[in-house]
């Protein structure tokens, strides 16, 4: 089989899905189709056109939501619940069937990117807090407690 890589023009929709808000160029693989007896686009080539839009887009990737369940030691179906969506949701996002929806991606990008804490979540959700963050948080805390001693005890010695 015959294969070639190309240049690829993705049209990144806007907002509201009414216009291209970007072009973007990538490389993607081909392959010939002898029946058709032209150039087809492999399954490769879809995902890199389907990951450049949700990219550009700020939606999460399949990868990056299962990097974010492993980070955590969670199974699909307790962030699944965390995030009120159920397992088969989740497993759907991380395979990349579907796409969760705009606000939930928002969320779900929000902890991937450190701007909110799974205690956060696990709060809002009723849900008792993680051991390991908080002890990291008072570890965290004892550090900072034992600079600032530290850096008294040094303005004494030096009198200011």
């Amino acid at each position: 089989m015959k294969t070639k890589t190309q240049d690829f023009e993705v049209l990144v929709p806007n907002a509201g899905g009414t216009g291209v808000a970007e072009r973007v160029t990538v490389q993607i693989p081909l392959c010939w189709d002898k029946e058709l007896e032209q150039w087809l686009l492999t399954e490769e080539a879809h995902q890199i056109i389907e990951d450049t839009k949700a990219c550009h887009m700020g939606l999460i990737l399949p990868q990056q939501m299962k990097e974010l369940r492993e980070r955590y030691g969670y199974t699909q179906a307790q962030i699944g619940e965390l995030f009120q969506a159920g397992e088969k949701s989740w497993t759907r996002w991380e395979t990349g069937k579907h796409r969760p929806s705009r606000s939930i991606n928002l969320l779900i990008r929000a902890l991937y990117e450190g701007k909110i804490s799974i205690n956060y979540l696990l709060e809002k959700a009723g849900k008792p807090p993680r051991e390991d963050s908080e002890a990291h948080r008072q570890l965290f805390s004892k550090n900072l407690g034992a600079r600032s001693k530290t850096r008294s005890f040094q303005r004494t010695l030096s009198g200011s």
